[in-house]
């Protein structure tokens, strides 16, 4: 545990996370004023929004990739459980899981600083 909170305190933790959708194009919205809070519009097609609050400490930010964004925070727990919302937020239910892959996707846990060379 004190592994852990001393090297979120050094270098921070960052998850990068990807969108995917087959038809509808997800609509992922961070605001620069509000970088804890991120609307999802568009996804499977519906009219609905769906808003994910980021935890404390927590921020969000899109990056240059194509559908991709980042969660970024200095305490570990946070910053996953804030990926996790984001991820079940856009969870197709009621249909088959196969055939609709859309939703948002972990694909990468990084520091967001470089830990020093030894």
């Amino acid at each position: 545990y004190q592994r852990r909170v001393h090297g979120g305190v050094l270098y921070g933790y960052k998850y990068t996370m990807r969108y995917g959708y087959s038809h509808f194009p997800i609509g992922l919205n961070a605001t620069k004023k509000e970088t804890d809070r991120l609307t999802v519009s568009n996804f499977l097609g519906q009219a609905r929004k769906r808003h994910v609050r980021m935890l404390d400490g927590c921020t969000v930010r899109a990056t240059g990739g194509k559908d991709e964004l980042e969660v970024q925070g200095y305490d570990l727990q946070m910053v996953s459980q804030s990926a996790a919302n984001l991820h079940n937020a856009t969870l197709v239910r009621n249909k088959d899981i196969r055939k609709f892959l859309d939703g948002a996707y972990i694909t990468k846990r990084d520091v967001m600083h470089a830990k020093p060379e030894a």
